[in-house]
C-alpha cells in the first residue's frame, strides 16, 4: 500500500488460520493480539477525530454521523480504506463457520 499510513500487515500461516478458525468456532471470537502499530492507530483516530469536528458531516441527508458512531470511514479516510485490505484482515474468513469447510472463503469488507 504505497503511500498509505496502514502498512499491508502479514497473513496469518495456514496453522495460525486453523487455530483462529477453530477458536472462532469454539469461542465465538478471535483475538488477533497486538496488529496495528502505533503511529498506524494515531492516524487513523486523527482520521476519527477530524470526521467528528467537521460541520458538514452532521447533514442528515449525508448520513455520516449518528448519535455517537461515524458512518462508512473507508469513505472519508484513506487510512480506513487501507484497514479493510490490511493482513491479517484481508484474508480473514468472514464467516468462518462456512469457512470451517471452504478455506478459501474470505470477506475483507467485513
Amino acid at each position: 500500500m504505497t503511500g498509505s499510513a496502514i502498512r499491508a500487515g502479514e497473513p496469518l500461516t495456514e496453522a495460525e488460520m486453523s487455530q483462529a478458525v477453530a477458536q472462532f468456532l469454539d469461542d465465538g471470537y478471535f483475538d488477533f493480539g497486538p496488529v496495528l502499530d502505533t503511529d498506524e492507530v494515531d492516524v487513523l483516530r486523527a482520521d476519527l477525530q477530524r470526521k467528528w469536528d467537521d460541520p458538514r458531516m452532521r447533514d442528515p441527508e449525508l448520513d455520516q454521523v449518528r448519535d455517537f458512531s461515524l458512518m462508512r470511514m473507508f469513505e472519508y479516510s484513506t487510512a480506513f480504506r487501507d484497514l479493510i485490505i490490511r493482513e491479517p484482515f484481508a484474508t480473514f474468513p468472514c464467516r468462518p463457520t462456512s469457512c470451517a469447510t471452504t478455506p478459501q472463503c474470505r470477506c475483507p469488507a467485513s
